[in-house]
């Protein structure tokens, strides 16, 4: 791939946010390596991902429309910058990392590259040799990781055993995906959904309770310097329900789910029903493009509203916000098309600039991906070290919740300004989280039949009554609905 690549929706978002250290906003990979591993081959099968791969060699430059980005021309690829640490005891041998994987964090380059770090410590017999891989966000996502981590085993492992190189047949490009969004965004079918996102930017705003606010600090300064993060976890037999038990109560997917757990805990907070979040989600859609093995970053992020009325019964929440996100037009993804690549762009931009405090990603189940085995197990994934951020970077949400299945439990990250909340607070916030999933959980558990909603059936529109009727004579089970009576049409998802 050669020439200019026009800029994705949530690329144009990334610039928006006028970080302070832009080329500091990485994501980041460590693997340990094993004794008997061949510098040389290791070399070479990251040589080849870097020239297979084309975003990594995507550059970034401002002019005076702003920022465009365009491929290299030059095809250099990193090296692994070694450091030798087998004198060093264990302790200082990770300090030594730390260090080193923090000035490689903070190295790369938009303008001129690399986009892409790699450092290795070879620390003897002490603890096993690693690698960090450091790429900017701006051309990877958590989709390309796993495509980039399975390419390097199974490129280090041909090298090795004296075989061709040959991956799989490549996808269609990062580039092909950016110009076919600037062929869409105009479409009447991308252009009806602006309605629905004018209504959601009419929300009133709901302010998160704060409970510290120094007086060194504005409301709006959120540094990456001052986050914590507090942890909370789901106990395993309560994970295993959620995935094999819980989908099937009221047809539900485990982001509904999560989210339905995490809107009754905040609007138990704010005492308001509805609840503004940015939503991640993975963002790969394309009807004409095969972006199976692209690398770049996709991610699709947008505004849900999402209301909780705490009178109401378990169920009939459940249902409700299942059914208010099954109403979010394209996945989400006519959201960035209209808000940053649409050609009424300064317009429609202001009207469609909405700005949640809260942000929510579930990343899914990461257990495959803690070793990157084939038969010989060559490298397995290690905490990365070194910050993926700069901490003058501003970050754009007061509160950042991330949440993943790994090693069969199900984690969930809150990230949080240490000059707004206490850990305290936050803490509370996480496990009260926790509990009201835990309830939801047992409470599909507990329940004996399944219930349907209008929106289970995408081909048909019924109203809830018409639906109980027509299950009534099938044996579906039980049809009743915690739903609203009422008659509502089916919004294709």
């Amino acid at each position: 791939a050669t020439g200019n690549v026009p800029l994705t929706p949530i690329q144009r978002w990334f610039f928006e946010q006028s970080l302070a250290e832009p080329a500091h906003f990485n994501q980041s990979v460590a693997l340990a390596l094993p004794q008997d591993v061949e510098r040389e081959a290791l070399e070479e099968a990251i040589a080849h991902l870097y020239t297979h791969h084309d975003a990594l060699r995507l550059r970034f430059h401002l002019a005076d429309t702003g920022w465009q980005q365009a491929f290299s021309d030059k095809v250099i690829s990193p090296t692994i910058k070694w450091f030798n640490l087998t004198d060093l005891s264990e302790s200082e041998q990770n300090d030594a990392i730390s260090k080193h994987s923090e000035t490689l964090q903070a190295s790369l380059n938009l303008q001129e590259g690399p986009l892409v770090g790699i450092s290795g410590f070879d620390c003897g017999t002490t603890q096993p040799s690693q690698i960090i891989l450091v790429i900017h966000h701006l051309v990877v996502d958590g989709v390309s990781w796993r495509i980039l981590l399975s390419d390097l085993q199974l490129t280090y492992q041909q090298l090795v055993s004296g075989n061709t190189i040959q991956l799989p047949p490549k996808s269609h490009t990062y580039q092909k995906w950016a110009e076919e969004l600037t062929q869409v965004v105009d479409t009447s079918e991308i252009q009806a959904d602006v309605d629905y996102w004018h209504e959601i930017s009419q929300l009133p705003s709901v302010s998160l309770p704060r409970d510290i606010l120094s007086e060194e600090k504005s409301a709006q300064e959120n540094p990456v310097g001052n986050s914590e993060t507090a942890v909370a976890r789901l106990l395993p037999e309560l994970t295993r329900s959620l995935l094999q038990d819980v989908p099937s109560v009221y047809n539900t997917e485990i982001t509904e789910v999560l989210l339905t757990a995490l809107t009754q805990t905040l609007s138990e907070w704010t005492a308001h029903p509805t609840s503004l979040i940015d939503l991640e989600s993975y963002g790969r859609f394309s009807e004409t493009l095969d972006l199976s093995r692209t690398v770049g970053w996709f991610t699709a992020l947008y505004p849900v509203a999402l209301s909780y009325d705490v009178t109401q019964p378990l169920a009939d929440n459940i249902q409700a916000i299942k059914r208010q996100l099954r109403a979010i037009p394209h996945q989400g993804m006519s959201y960035g098309l209209l808000r940053y690549m649409s050609h009424q762009h300064d317009d429609l931009a202001q009207s469609l600039d909405i700005s949640p405090a809260i942000s929510f990603n579930y990343l899914g189940q990461l257990d495959n991906t803690e070793q990157i085995s084939g038969e010989q197990g060559k490298f397995k994934k290690l905490a990365s070290k070194g910050h993926n951020q700069a901490a003058q970077n501003h970050r754009p949400h007061l509160l950042d919740i991330n949440s993943w299945i790994a090693d069969g439990q199900l984690t969930v990250e809150w990230t949080f300004d240490q000059t707004h909340h206490t850990s305290a607070t936050i803490e509370q916030l996480a496990g009260q989280s926790i509990s009201n999933l835990t309830a939801l959980i047992e409470h599909c558990c507990e329940k004996e039949d399944v219930e349907y909603a209008p929106d289970d059936f995408g081909l048909v529109q019924l109203d809830q009554s018409a639906l109980e009727s027509v299950l009534s004579q099938v044996s579906f089970g039980s049809t009743q609905s915690a739903a609203s009576t009422s008659t509502e049409q089916e919004v294709p998802r």
